[in-house]
């Protein structure tokens, strides 16, 4: 505990979709401050990229000692035991927390608020403080906490704050994330010239709002999705149909940049399989640049938030491996990186141009 006099902040959060967060025993949910300290760490490092050789002096490491500041948690929601039923937008953003079209693990319910403290050293810098709280805002804007929190899960809002109309919440994400002189690329998951978020439609529950736009995301990413809006991706069907059947891949397909591992069935094929990801097997995957949030409105109606921070999706002098198998000869071959991010931008441009949609400006 720090000594001496303290500066504090209050702050309290309301979930907005169901939480999903614990320790090693996954089936305990409880709200942990070391992983909310781990979300304002990957805010302040998305939101400074010109900064990271401040991160560990603010959030502490084993060569800087200790973190600027601790959080307590004064009030925190039992978890619930109830059973979410899943249609097929919400099951595929919610992949491996579903089962049989149920969410049956604990949860802290929408609605539910935690209240915490934030307490700083007594010689840390008021630059620092307001540093730790401009992430707050942007996790509490952008981003999520728990399981599939980059898929929507795990959404949580100022109360304080709650927007009136989706046009105030871009103006409150334009205030708070935006930066004069942003760089034109950065080397990790932060804002640059070429990031967009997206508001593109809201619904009255946030059931509601994840069922949709993880039908918009599992329509667009399909093979099987019928014309005119569909299929995009043809070239990554053949392509991986080719590879299962011995013809060795000189590309990679387009949607690997969605994130990594990337796994293919074919049920025309038997039910063989096939699967993407990083050559290198000590860094093989790679999450999504996409991320989804959802945010209340003042009305109780649900904005469904998307944002797009690209970033190289491997390191320099890293491949990509296609691994085959199941009902064919395993195989693996080695393919480079794509060096655009068209699949996501497609996606971008699609919400976009839902109508009602709006985008914040960069």
């Amino acid at each position: 505990m720090f000594s001496g006099k303290k500066r504090m902040e209050e702050v309290r959060l309301r979930v907005v979709t169901p939480l999903f967060m614990g320790g090693a025993r996954t089936e305990i949910t409880e709200f942990r401050p070391p992983s909310l300290k781990g979300a304002l760490r990957f805010w302040f490092r998305a939101k400074n990229p010109d900064k990271l050789q401040e991160e560990a002096r603010i959030f502490g490491s084993t060569e800087a000692g200790q973190a600027s500041f601790l959080i307590q948690l004064l009030d925190s929601p039992v978890a619930s035991e109830e059973s979410i039923n899943c249609g097929k937008g919400l099951s595929y953003l919610g992949y491996g927390l579903v089962k049989r079209g149920k969410i049956e693990r604990s949860y802290i319910k929408p609605g539910e608020e935690i209240v915490l403290r934030i307490v700083f050293r007594p010689n840390v810098k008021q630059e620092v403080q307001q540093d730790v709280m401009e992430s707050m805002r942007c996790l509490c804007l952008l981003g999520g906490l728990g399981s599939r929190s980059r898929r929507g899960l795990g959404s949580v809002v100022l109360p304080s704050e709650l927007p009136v109309s989706s046009e105030e919440l871009c103006d409150q994400i334009a205030a708070t994330c935006q930066r004069n002189n942003l760089p034109e690329e950065v080397s990790h998951t932060a804002f640059s010239q070429r990031a967009r978020i997206v508001i593109p439609f809201k619904e009255r529950s946030w059931q509601g709002a994840l069922e949709k736009i993880g039908g918009e995301l599992q329509a667009f990413r399909s093979f099987q999705t019928p014309p005119p809006n569909g299929p995009r991706f043809k070239r990554d069907h053949d392509l991986i149909y080719g590879a299962i059947k011995g013809n060795a891949p000189t590309t990679a397909p387009e949607r690997v940049t969605f994130g990594l591992p990337q796994n293919y069935y074919f049920s025309s094929l038997k039910g063989a399989r096939a699967g993407v990801t990083g050559a290198n097997r000590s860094r093989n995957r790679r999450a999504s640049p996409l991320l989804i949030h959802t945010h209340l409105l003042a009305d109780g109606q649900h904005a469904v938030v998307v944002s797009f921070l690209p970033a190289p999706l491997l390191p320099s002098g890293d491949d990509l491996t296609i691994s085959t198998g199941k009902g064919y000869a395993s195989k693996e071959f080695t393919v480079p990186v794509p060096e655009h991010w068209t699949a996501v931008e497609s996606f971008m441009n699609h919400l976009a141009q839902l109508p009602g949609a709006v985008e914040v400006k960069f």
